[in-house]
């Protein structure tokens, strides 16, 4: 009821700012409304991004160089990963990987609870992705005609408009600098952000005490030991046999050991329950508790007074939802795909090359790309459904 009762608000703030808008000729000020997306354009952003553009002209160039060659490399590597993993779909289904889009629509497609971070990560890549357009392009002395915010239903996020018949008159070294440079950037936040991640109990060790408690459940086996006597998903196990256990490698440690029939005392941050293991189907001599899926459950300890201790949690799904999604926005971006960056970027390369007819090969491109990417969304869905994060 909490996420019905926000959503018929969200509604019925967004249609009385529209009919508001509508009332009072919002567009007079800048303002361009619709139904779905309202967006504010402006010039007087410009000075903003071509002082940002002039103040490190030559590394701006320098990096929008390196886009170039990282911009090939992301289009092959979308291409290859693509038609791999279609590949593995026909003849390897067991090693092919779901791949769908990430639509964010909550109780949908997205959990309520994963929401706010996946929406300030779309909105973030949005941001940083126009704005690296843009400063390359004034870089490289493009004039731009417009800088502006918008907000589509759910998500934020900015653009930048350069002069579009400038840019096509451009160097074709100029383009390729302009087009690569959503995606390189993209990916240089979204690797940044991932060694972050992955070093997260290191990057916040200066201010926090990081404490393995136990091992989360995520996931039961139906009608197997752990579920028959009560375990929930959620509880935390920290002990076997008397055996503490604090991360998923002690777990493990033990369950190697288990054989069928075994008497074993799970401790639970609820209580201890006594079980025993029943054959695993694919190893006789294995006994299985009935846990398919854990994780480690982490608390934090703030060293200073004002940090609260929740804060960790937070920033380590910020983090998490952040690499995923500036990565993975960077590389599809360069798929040779119409309205993607990676359509530009192929054709001005193959101008580039001296080949005649490149607008036709680049429509070629496009096709074979759309088709992948569509066979292998039809695929996800047929082999995995849809996915709810």
């Amino acid at each position: 009821m909490d996420a019905l009762t926000f959503i018929l608000f969200y509604v019925v703030a967004w249609f009385t700012v529209y009919a508001v808008g509508r009332m009072v000729n919002a567009e007079d000020f800048g303002f361009d409304l619709s139904p779905l997306v309202f967006s504010y354009k402006t010039t007087r952003f410009n000075s903003w991004v071509s002082s940002l553009a002039g103040r490190g002209r030559r590394l701006w160039l320098v990096l929008a160089n390196v886009g170039i060659a990282t911009g090939v490399g992301l289009m092959v590597f979308a291409i290859y990963t693509l038609g791999n993993n279609l590949f593995n779909f026909v003849y390897h289904v067991e090693a092919a990987t779901p791949v769908q889009p990430l639509l964010p629509l909550p109780g949908l497609t997205i959990s309520w609870d994963t929401f706010p971070y996946l929406l300030l990560a779309i909105s973030l890549v949005l941001v940083t992705h126009e704005l690296a357009h843009g400063v390359v392009a004034r870089a490289d002395n493009i004039p731009l005609k417009s800088v502006g915010v918008f907000v589509a239903v759910f998500l934020f996020g900015g653009f930048v408009e350069p002069e579009e018949k400038q840019l096509e008159r451009a160097p074709d070294v100029t383009q390729l600098r302009v087009y690569a440079a959503g995606a390189f950037s993209n990916v240089a936040i979204g690797l940044v952000v991932l060694l972050l991640f992955t070093n997260f109990a290191v990057t916040i060790n200066p201010f926090y005490t990081t404490n393995y408690v136990g091992v989360k459940v995520e996931g039961l086996i139906p009608n197997y030991p752990l579920e028959n006597v009560g375990v929930h998903l959620g509880d935390v196990i920290i002990g076997v046999n008397g055996t503490s256990i604090h991360t998923i490698n002690d777990l493990q440690q033990v369950i190697v050991q288990v054989t069928p029939g075994m008497s074993l005392t799970i401790t639970t941050l609820r209580g201890s329950y006594t079980i025993n293991t029943k054959p695993d189907p694919k190893n006789a001599t294995h006994g299985l508790m009935g846990i398919n899926s854990m994780s480690e459950y982490i608390t934090y300890n703030s060293k200073l007074p004002l940090l609260p201790n929740n804060l960790p949690y937070h920033l380590f799904r910020i983090e998490l939802w952040l690499s995923l999604v500036f990565i993975n926005v960077g590389v599809i971006n360069m798929l040779p795909l119409y309205p993607l960056d990676g359509d530009k970027f192929l054709e001005t390369l193959f101008r580039a090359a001296g080949i005649k007819n490149p607008k036709g090969l680049r429509k070629l491109a496009t096709v074979i790309s759309l088709a992948i990417l569509l066979l292998n969304f039809i695929l996800s869905y047929a082999q995995f459904g849809f996915l709810k994060f």
